[in-house]
């Protein structure tokens, strides 16, 4: 009985550890860039998120740069909403309601917040079935100098 009860934790960590390496990099494969002209920003990230959680991360934007700031995921995370904020809690933009983009230009040096909220459905989660209750999310991050 011991044994089985190893066997099935086993199952479900090694279950866990698959669906969280398949979003290493999830901003280099599944969000797509449409301008050639901006370069990628090693500042881009990517994570596993469960249904009702959030992170948040700061990204330094430089002065004269234009950046484009992007947002993908699974299929099964819906209304996830992201902000981009001063640190100071200005708040600049919000993306919701499948918006997926937002573009902006640095006036100054400054450091940024960006905040991923993924709502939790209105589902029995005792019900739903593990891999749709996780999904992975991406930001991508992409720069290019400003020209006025």
């Amino acid at each position: 009985m011991r044994k089985l009860a190893y066997l099935i934790l086993l199952l479900v960590w090694s279950n866990c550890l698959m669906i969280a390496q398949n979003c290493d990099d999830y901003h280099l494969k599944k969000c797509a860039t449409e301008n050639k002209e901006f370069k990628l920003s090693n500042q881009s990230r990517s994570g596993l998120f469960k249904k009702g959680h959030s992170s948040t991360f700061s990204f330094l934007a430089m002065k004269g740069y234009e950046y484009n700031i992007q947002l993908c995921c699974d299929d099964n995370l819906e209304d996830i909403i992201l902000t981009v904020s001063h640190s100071d809690d200005d708040h600049i933009f919000s993306l919701d309601h499948g918006e997926k983009f937002v573009n902006l230009v640095a006036k100054m040096k400054t450091e940024l917040t960006v905040k991923v909220d993924v709502p939790k459905a209105d589902i029995n989660i005792e019900s739903v079935p593990y891999k749709d209750l996780y999904g992975c999310v991406g930001i991508r991050i992409e720069y290019a100098r400003y020209e006025e």
